[in-house]
């Protein structure tokens, strides 16, 4: 059922279902749920998926129904006013863009809209945004009303003015070039002034020889026969009556350079004063300025006249530069070399905490290190699990392990001269740590299960692992980061692991291994037609000796569950149909499954089909039978007829053999009651082998009582065999035994 459009109000439990259930509490976007007063959330998204940004009457996240389910569009009510951003009023020059802007107004969800309202040129303006911008090309007063609104239609108003005037100044600008030589007629360019409203008027104005020279226009054009530096000015004016002034300086002079010398070349040691002296260098007229400049520990040096003195500390090689320039502007540059070398070795200093709670970072300072040159190089060395090393002037590092750590620093200096200095630093931990043995698990009776506390955490390190739980009524403790232990009793255990960090600290928690000894069994019963039996009752004697019973449905299945596991014994009955009985390996957390060629129910009072099989083995074990008897009656005849023959005196043509004299002395024995031994076993065999014939051969189908009864029983006394009815004359060779029958005389 679909609930949706509802306004659940001030209820103690607003709604609430059993289960999976089957109420689907919204409709799809953007239709959606329902009005749950106890739900708390903004509504500053929107999309199916709430992701978008900007309100659409939905809350953002769904809401939760007691016992299963949700609203995915649970709907939003805002009785709260936005608050409209205060605008100050303005006064802008003519065509100017004036930005509208009231994206800083407020609202407990979200501004969605803006409406503006003025008129300009006689035209009512309604500009419905945001922020937006407009230019006013004229002059006047301008009234503006803004009202803000957020998505539930909530507004708030405010109003200013907007004022169009030209209050500008206008800007002067000259002409880049204002260097001439001497002689040349210069050009004043004022033509890069601007004003918002339009320049009406340029003026120059310079002293030239005790003068003062005025010039008008927005060009003007003079003769410069004197060099020299002239201190111009530019007035602009507009049609407002505003005025603006630019300075300048105007340079003529004479193109030639003056000729730099910084002095030779030097090496000294440091800490050595050196004198600079560039008096060396000439000018045409006159060197006005001499610039010394050279970099110094990283800072540029600048130092000004003729001559100075510098004491040089660190050493290096410094290149220390003179230029020189004349009255005119006119330049030239001279380098002179200076190397100083270092003898000194630079001390090292730590400043910094030497005690750290847990959560602190080491944090040293080596700034404070000094030499007499510069420090190059500062190294941070110490032990942390392992060898850790560390450039800079400050050591920020985060401890891993607890307790003492001897901190080195060494410096260097641009000569490679070191020094070394040590601290002892003495980490402290209080912090707990954190123990995870991981998820609670579910596995079958027998499995071994693996104990894994490898993410467990500390702000250090975890010196020890300790498994605590009960089973068979015992404690059993392990250690170590993970362990096994395999669990041969169902039930559920309550697994302790506590952790132990280096400096005592313990942390510890639990989890739940429950261990399954039962499964499931489930098959199918059909009769001999392969057709599915119902109503079929199943019993199912489990291990324990407990019974279990059920019935088939239609479509001849059954199932059992939580059954102890192990060998169990079931028995499929109906009436009109013989029992059947079977066994299952009941497995612990699985199921057993008999499909439906394994049980099978058979009517009482019918007889299995005929099998071809069965004629063919019967007619096979008949000629067997027969050819045997044959080849016994010949035999015996043949025996009997040598034993009458009278001894002959004539020896004969060949020499008889010992072997072919033996075998005449067993011919010539009277056959009378070892022959008859004989015979028996003979037919003791192919009773055996009758019955092995038939349980390999027919399987189940029982062979019809007299028949087997004809094919197994010897000759009565008295009666003839079927093979003695067959002649036989006396020079027959015997037959062959057939295979797979063995020859009952040897």
């Amino acid at each position: 059922m679909i609930i949706s459009g509802n306004y659940f109000i001030d209820n103690t439990i607003q709604a609430s279902q059993e289960g999976d259930g089957i109420n689907k509490w919204y409709l799809d976007y953007p239709i959606g749920g329902n009005h749950w007063s106890d739900h708390t959330g903004k509504d500053v998204k929107r999309g199916a998926q709430q992701a978008l940004w900007g309100s659409d009457g939905f809350v953002d996240n769904p809401y939760t129904i007691t016992g299963g389910g949700w609203d995915n569009y649970p709907i939003f009510v805002d009785n709260v006013n936005p608050i409209v951003q205060n605008i100050n009023d303005a006064t802008i020059d003519p065509g100017t863009v004036y930005n509208f802007d009231c994206t800083e107004s407020w609202d407990d969800q979200m501004v969605t809209s803006a409406l503006w309202e003025f008129v300009y040129d006689d035209i009512p303006r309604s500009i419905n945004h945001l922020e937006f911008d407009f230019q006013f090309n004229t002059t006047g007063v301008y009234p503006v009303n803004l009202t803000v609104y957020d998505y539930y239609g909530n507004r708030d108003r405010t109003s200013f003015t907007i004022t169009v005037l030209d209050a500008t100044p206008p800007v002067p600008i000259v002409d880049d070039t204002i260097t001439y030589e001497q002689g040349d007629t210069v050009t004043f360019d004022g033509s890069g002034s601007y004003d918002n409203a339009g320049i009406v008027n340029w003026t120059w104005v310079f002293d030239y020889e005790g003068d003062e020279i005025l010039l008008f226009g927005e060009t003007a054009q003079f003769t410069f026969i004197v060099p020299g530096y002239y201190d111009c000015t530019l007035f602009v004016s507009d049609e407002a009556g505003h005025t603006a002034s630019l300075d300048f300086i105007l340079t003529v002079f004479d193109l030639e350079n003056p000729v730099c010398d910084a002095g030779r070349d030097l090496i000294a040691m440091n800490g050595e004063l050196i004198t600079f002296d560039g008096s060396g260098s000439t000018d045409n007229s006159i060197i006005a300025n001499y610039t010394w400049n050279f970099t110094y520990d990283g800072e540029e040096q600048i130092f000004s006249g003729d001559t100075f003195s510098f004491y040089f500390i660190t050493p290096g090689d410094y290149k220390v530069y003179l230029t020189v320039r004349d009255l005119f502007g006119n330049a030239d540059s001279d380098v002179r070399n200076i190397r100083i070398t270092d003898t000194h070795p630079p001390n090292a200093v730590i400043n910094g905490s030497r005690t750290l709670l847990p959560g602190e970072r080491l944090v040293l300072d080596g700034s404070s290190s000094t030499d007499n040159g510069r420090i190059v190089k500062y190294k941070w060395t110490f032990d942390d699990g392992g060898p850790i090393s560390i450039l800079g002037e400050f050591l920020d590092y985060e401890i891993v392990n607890i307790g003492e750590i001897l901190v080195t620093l060494t410096v260097w200096d641009s000569s490679f001269n070191n020094d070394s200095t040590q601290a002892v630093i003495t980490y402290l931990d209080t912090e707990n740590p954190i123990a995870n043995a991981g998820d609670d698990i579910t596995v079958a009776i027998g499995t071994t299960v693996t104990f894994n506390g490898s993410t467990s955490t500390d702000n250090g390190r975890i010196v020890k692992y300790q498994w605590e739980f009960i089973y068979d009524l015992e404690e059993v403790t392990l250690f170590g980061e993970t362990q096994t232990f395999t669990f041969n009793a169902s039930g559920t255990y309550s697994i302790l692991l506590t952790v132990y960090d280096q400096s005592g600290n313990t942390g510890d928690t639990t989890f739940i291994v429950n261990i399954i000894g039962t499964g499931n069994l489930e098959g199918v019963v059909n009769g001999e037609n392969g057709k599915p039996i119902e109503g079929a009752k199943v019993t199912l004697l489990d291990i324990n000796g407990v019974e279990h019973l059920t019935t088939t449905d239609s479509m001849g299945r059954f199932s059992f569950t939580d059954i102890p596991m192990g060998k169990a014994s079931y028995t499929v009955s109906k009436g009109g149909f013989g029992d059947f009985e079977g066994e299952a390996n009941i497995p612990a957390l699985g199921t057993a499954s008999i499909d439906s060629s394994q049980i099978i129910l058979k009517e009482e009072g019918s007889n299995p089909p005929p099998n071809p099989l069965v004629f063919i083995a019967l007619i096979i074990l008949a000629l067997i039978i027969i050819a045997v008897v044959v080849f016994l009656v010949v035999r015996s005849k043949k025996k009997g007829k040598e034993g009458m023959e009278p001894p002959s005196d004539e020896t004969p043509e060949d020499t008889i053999s010992p072997e072919e004299e033996l075998i005449s002395e067993e011919i010539s024995t009277t056959p009378t009651e070892e022959d008859t031994i004989l015979d028996e076993t003979f037919m003791e065999q192919q009773e055996d082998l009758q019955g092995d014939l038939q349980e390999d051969v027919f399987g189940d189908y029982d062979l019809p009582q007299d028949q087997t009864e004809k094919m197994v029983e010897p000759p009565a006394e008295g009666e003839t065999s079927p093979a003695e009815e067959i002649p036989q004359e006396d020079n027959t060779e015997p037959l062959q035994n057939p295979d797979p029958v063995p020859d009952p005389v040897s």
